[in-house]
């Protein structure tokens, strides 16, 4: 056998994780760098527990000594990673909780459901071919006002208060429809619109009760983002005027509380 045959195989094996770690009860925390393969459905409920002391229930970080209050169903460390291997998981507090600002990582298939949160990441966090529902908010990436980046890939969020939140939002062929929340309910940069920016290709924000987009600066492609805030005549908000190819919108307004628009949606 040649060295050329031989090459792409040994740098196969290199690439894949000698282990992964299974996930099989609620609350199970995945240590830092380290690759976890949910086994079974998830339907967890209770608090969460102290990073430091386990023992130690929690609802808020700051009732931790270490301020980090682990309260999801499943809890990543740093750069660890989560393949929900056509699972789902129910949480009444959040779904999969990362706890560091390096990223994490959650891959689908699979579905996250119920909760405050879906995906709450205290940085930043990757989210590929997942399904979230019936949650306040989908994605969330920031801790104590600091907002993180949230790059998500092939998602589809359904009847959530916000879909995702974070100071930076990158996305690829992601819907978001049905959003209940009445400040902005799509794609909203932590804390203001002055925050972050959102870039997106394929994305599709419909019916949402809030602002479809909410954000210092937009860019979008191949994207669709109608019917939000009620009738569509809140979809996009921007400090800056938002850069649109082949993308459809039924109303943008300058976030400065002028009412004004930027001219670039239907029903500028």
């Amino acid at each position: 056998m040649t060295c050329s045959v031989c090459l792409p195989g040994l740098l196969l094996a290199l690439a894949a994780p000698a282990w992964a770690l299974d996930i099989t009860t609620c609350h199970q925390r995945v240590p830092d760098r380290e690759h976890a393969v949910l086994q079974v459905d998830l339907d967890c409920s209770g608090l969460g527990s102290c990073r430091e002391d386990p023992s130690t229930s929690c609802f808020f970080d700051s009732d931790c000594p270490s301020v980090v209050c682990e309260r999801g169903a499943v809890n990543l460390g740093k750069k660890a990673s989560l393949d929900l291997n056509g699972h789902s998981i129910v949480s009444t507090l959040t779904g999969v909780f990362c706890g560091s600002h390096a990223p994490c990582f959650v891959a689908g298939p699979g579905r996250v459901s119920g909760g405050s949160e879906g995906i709450r990441s205290h940085g930043s966090v990757v989210v590929t071919n997942v399904n979230i529902e019936n949650t306040s908010g989908a994605i969330e990436a920031f801790t104590h006002s600091v907002p993180g980046t949230v790059t998500a890939t092939g998602v589809t969020i359904t009847h959530c208060g916000s879909g995702i939140v974070a100071g930076r939002i990158r996305a690829a062929t992601v819907m978001v429809q049905d959003g209940t929340g009445q400040d902005c309910s799509g794609f909203c940069t932590g804390g203001g619109p002055s925050f972050g920016a959102v870039r997106g290709t394929d994305v599709t924000i419909i019916d949402g009760a809030g602002y479809g987009i909410a954000a210092r600066r937009i860019v979008l492609a191949n994207s669709t983002v109608t019917g939000n805030h009620g009738n569509g005549d809140h979809d996009l908000l921007s400090v800056r005027r938002p850069l649109l190819v082949d993308s459809t919108c039924g109303r943008s307004e300058v976030a400065d509380g002028s009412g004004a628009s930027w001219g670039v949606c239907s029903g500028d």
